[in-house]
């Protein structure tokens, strides 16, 4: 079986978050299944800027459109290259964007650097159908096997 290259589209269905609170990495790798309903539940902090903030990176990146509810579209430079999202803040503050869609690396790269504005702080990922919580590097090495 060969290795996927970046450009390989990949479906997803996740959540964005700041990094996780307790450490910035993943479980150790095994081949065992993970114990309950996520490998790592260490809480999660905000993604960090305000409402307003993200979106007005938002609304500077090319191919995409954002409504006043906090949805958002980005298109890839062809179809069926999309990512839907949707912005959820609290208290003044950016808690997680809800991401959806296919997408090669580029196109989400693209993205994930307007969202995680922050370079510092890694985003987590939380893969919805599982609840499995992931370090930003961990989900591209899954979905991409970039790195």
């Amino acid at each position: 079986m060969s290795k996927a290259s970046p450009a390989t589209l990949r479906s997803f269905n996740i959540n964005l978050h700041g990094p996780q609170r307790s450490g910035e990495s993943d479980p150790p790798e095994t081949n065992a299944p993970a114990a309950g309903p996520t490998a790592n539940t260490a809480p999660l902090s905000p993604l960090g800027g305000s409402f307003e903030q993200l979106c007005e990176r938002l609304e500077r990146l090319p191919r995409t459109h954002l409504e006043l509810d906090g949805s958002f579209v980005h298109r890839g430079p062809a179809p069926p290259l999309h990512i839907d999202g949707m912005i959820y803040d609290a208290n003044g503050q950016v808690q997680y964007v809800q991401l959806q869609g296919t997408s090669d690396h580029a196109t989400w790269q693209e993205l994930i650097d307007v969202l995680s504005s922050d370079k510092s702080r890694s985003p987590s990922v939380q893969l919805l159908q599982s609840g499995e919580l992931l370090s930003l590097q961990s989900f591209e090495r899954q979905e991409w096997k970039i790195g």
